[in-house]
């Protein structure tokens, strides 16, 4: 069977998915052309998806069984600026997955019309048998999911959990605004925070998440947006700590965070 795995690499995940594609089956890269941009990219790609890059002239041995495919990294914090790349390098490192989660925690667009093409515009480009689910509950679902997740992202996360315990800054610029349940909406976010840290660290799925770098540019104006950017600034470097891979994208680059 030949797959064009550098454009549709989603093919191979759904060809695992109806086990067309098992443990036993050799899926080696022939015909490579240049579509990516260097060497160790297409390694590191073939990587990611299971596919072995050998050099022309290469004999394959389909009698053996074919080399233990590298274990990824159970927990992943892709991190980058707005058009950094960083939601793209997420679906790359799931694409050759035969199941995921696509777990999306910003607004469905209704009323925007110009957030709803950006939703759009991710909807198109998932692979057709991934699921979704447009939810802020992480937490529940890093205890729950069986098959890997891909969350997108934490910085609409964030600002959707501020929304639901009532704790923006009233318009007096006070920062002490109650919850619904009575509680001070700062401790609410908190306690949220607190228990998706929790459940990142128990996690038995495989999970990327995306996140918003927010320490790079200016301090924001209003207390609305320093709240915002201190209290995902602090999620970003607790999640941090207990990540296997932490990569900030930048211009479509990678720079591997090591601890």
């Amino acid at each position: 069977m030949l797959l064009d795995v550098l454009d549709r690499p989603e093919r191979l995940g759904d060809l695992r998915r109806r086990g067309l594609v098992g443990e036993r089956t050799h899926v080696v890269a022939v015909g490579v052309d240049h579509r990516v941009p260097t060497e160790a990219e297409l390694v590191r790609r073939g990587t990611l998806w299971g596919v072995r890059v050998v050099p022309d002239g290469t004999v394959v041995d389909i009698g053996e069984p074919p080399p233990a495919p590298v274990s990824p990294s159970r927990r992943t914090l892709l991190l980058g600026g707005s058009r950094s790349g960083k939601s793209a390098e997420a679906e790359l490192r799931l694409a050759a997955e035969p199941e995921v989660l696509y777990v999306a925690t910003g607004p469905s667009g209704d009323g925007d019309p110009e957030w709803l093409r950006r939703v759009r515009a991710h909807r198109d480009r998932r692979p057709a048998h991934w699921k979704t689910a447009e939810t802020t509950g992480l937490a529940e679902l890093l205890r729950s999911s069986e098959i890997p997740l891909l969350i997108d992202g934490l910085g609409t996360w964030v600002a959707a959990v501020f929304d639901e315990c009532d704790a923006w800054p009233g318009g007096d610029g006070s920062t002490r605004d109650k919850s619904r349940d009575g509680r001070d909406g700062r401790d609410a976010v908190a306690a949220r925070c607190d228990d998706l840290v929790e459940a990142w660290r128990q996690t038995r799925a495989r999970v990327v998440a995306v996140s918003d770098e927010v320490g790079l540019g200016v301090v924001p104006g209003t207390a609305s947006g320093r709240m915002f950017r201190d209290t995902l600034g602090r999620l970003n470097q607790r999640l941090a700590l207990e990540s296997e891979d932490v990569t900030l994208v930048v211009a479509g680059r990678l720079l591997p965070l090591p601890i």
